[in-house]
């Protein structure tokens, strides 16, 4: 299995490029000023894309994501419910926030030329490497992906996007986001997880679910 990543951009979002047969690669999270990183990447690794993906729809996680799904001409997926960032990527921030950040971006954001949803595409999202739950709270479309892994001592890679960090979990004060609905995210889908997952998220180091479940004060009971 081929597995690179990088943080780019100035929220440090983390960027994954995954094959998973080590030829075949999924691109996740292509976020701000990550294309040429990546590109950079799938190159040097001579591997072909089959698809862009989107833990969700945060500007810092699919700025540049239509642009190379457009550039290798493969799909976008991503949960329909968020949607609407893809073309309207100040959506989810407060107004002076959304005036500092949109700015940056090179080029305005779209919607790329083929767009998939886990949630209407559901046949042709079986044949993605991934295993996909919805795990709203962050924003209403974001999703866990998990792929078995048969590491000494680990059974799944999961990343998880926004919705859980080493020590942390994805903010719920911003536009989409609701403490409720990541409290029953947290309690169902993530303690769902097998507890030898190896935890990828959007932000920051890696982790376990297991060393999560002991030590973060938000999966803590």
């Amino acid at each position: 299995m081929y597995l690179a990543s990088f943080a780019s951009g100035v929220f440090q979002a983390n960027c994954y490029i995954c094959a998973p047969d080590g030829k075949t690669a999924y691109l996740i999270d292509v976020g701000m000023d990550a294309a040429d990183t990546a590109r950079q990447a799938v190159a040097d690794a001579g591997l072909e894309v089959a698809a862009v993906i989107a833990t969700h729809g945060h500007i810092d996680h699919t700025a540049e994501a239509a642009e190379l799904a457009d550039e290798y001409a493969v799909p976008l997926w991503i949960h329909s419910a968020d949607r609407m960032m893809l073309s309207d990527p100040g959506s989810w921030l407060n107004p002076l926030a959304a005036a500092q950040t949109v700015p940056m971006l090179k080029r305005p954001m779209v919607e790329p030329e083929r767009l998939l949803f886990y949630d209407q595409d559901a046949e042709l999202a079986k044949g993605l490497p991934f295993a996909w739950t919805h795990a709203p709270g962050h924003s209403p479309g974001s999703v866990l992906l998990a792929m078995p892994y048969g590491g000494e001592g680990f059974s799944h890679i999961v990343f998880t996007g926004d919705v859980v960090f080493a020590g942390s979990v994805g903010r719920t004060d911003i536009p989409g986001g609701d403490k409720d609905v990541m409290r029953a995210t947290l309690d169902g889908p993530v303690r769902e997880l097998p507890a030898e997952s190896v935890l990828l998220p959007g932000h920051g180091p890696q982790t376990t679910l297991a060393r999560e479940l002991a030590a973060n004060p938000y999966l803590r009971r």
